[in-house]
């Protein structure tokens, strides 16, 4: 079964028309065409015959409901029929998530940001090049999914139900509709960053705030993805992982491990639903930085963050192996 075969989310179809939006915009640069046919299909399946098929099954999707979407249902119908047999199906290395660094030395983070600023200081900097430069660093402060700073926003004052100092960020969690999130909404505290994390978290609402809708942000969030993919490319085309801006999330939790944060405390900060996902999905302790300033959990959030690591000592306690003689 193919994703478009299945039940979506309203979050899920708008990223389906943004995507399919950038693959039709790339199709009428890249050739004279006038409109959507027959040669638009072929288009799409030379582009993606190096890719993984799940790759492929994510682009099928998108466009199979932009084109159903647009009144393009015959084509809908032909890119339907094509069954992926053209991608490379077995090529772990070309998968997306194989090619994300999990971490972001400081080195990277220096060079990369010295970079940004050095364009636009001299006006040279492209057209996403601040919200790239801000969103970057702020990641690395706060650990938001990139498409998170969409509907974020700034809080000043106390919370009823909220147990964290401000100023503190309320961020949709992104992955509440499929339960991988303790809930609708997180509050991360912002009282221990210094100015200089504040100005670049600050910058980012500030940037996407200027524009006029959820589907225009998304736009902004993912061009800002791919730049910051090219300037690492730039500075390192030999590296077969590239810093994205989710390496900034997982050197976030990187640095919450080696801070001493309890799992509990790190599911909070990030929006986990359980306190497993960081420790089995993201960076290793021995990859954070002690010498930064973090972010503070939301107390009250932490009773509603699954804990199932306690639950799996548990177990293992109670295993008819264990010598119960020895348990003290």
């Amino acid at each position: 079964m193919f994703p478009e075969d299945r039940t979506r989310t309203i979050d899920t179809e708008k990223k389906y028309i943004i995507r399919a939006n950038q693959w039709v915009s790339r199709y009428f640069n890249n050739s004279s065409a006038q409109e959507l046919d027959g040669e638009f299909i072929d288009y799409v399946v030379n582009q993606t015959r190096n890719k993984s098929f799940s790759n492929w099954r994510l682009v099928k999707a998108s466009l199979i409901h932009y084109l159903n979407h647009i009144g393009k249902n015959e084509l809908a119908n032909q890119l339907s029929d094509i069954d992926g047999t053209h991608t490379d199906r077995n090529c772990l290395i070309k998968r997306t998530s194989a090619k994300k660094k999990k971490s972001v030395s400081e080195k990277e983070a220096e060079q990369i940001s010295k970079y940004l600023f050095s364009q636009i200081k001299h006006n040279a900097a492209g057209k996403y090049d601040k919200l790239t430069l801000a969103m970057f660093n702020a990641i690395l402060c706060v650990g938001l999914r990139p498409l998170e700073w969409c509907t974020c926003e700034l809080i000043d004052e106390c919370i009823d139900g909220v147990d964290v100092e401000p100023p503190m960020l309320k961020v949709k969690n992104a992955k509440a509709t499929n339960g991988r999130s303790f809930d609708e909404y997180r509050y991360v505290g912002l009282s221990m960053l210094d100015k200089y994390q504040m100005s670049f978290i600050s910058l980012t609402i500030t940037l996407l705030s200027e524009l006029t809708n959820i589907e225009e942000k998304q736009v902004y969030v993912t061009m800002a993805s791919r730049r910051l993919r090219a300037i690492y490319t730039k500075f390192y085309p030999k590296a077969q992982e590239k810093v994205t801006m989710y390496s900034g999330r997982h050197q976030l939790i990187a640095n919450l491990k080696v801070a001493g944060y309890s799992k509990v405390e790190i599911a909070s900060v990030v929006g986990h639903g359980n306190d497993l996902t960081a420790g089995t999905h993201y960076a290793r302790k021995a990859r954070g930085n002690r010498s930064v300033n973090l972010p503070l959990p939301d107390k009250a959030a932490m009773n509603k963050i699954k804990v199932i690591e306690s639950k799996f000592n548990i177990n293992k306690i109670q295993s008819p192996n264990t010598d119960q003689s020895k348990i003290k």
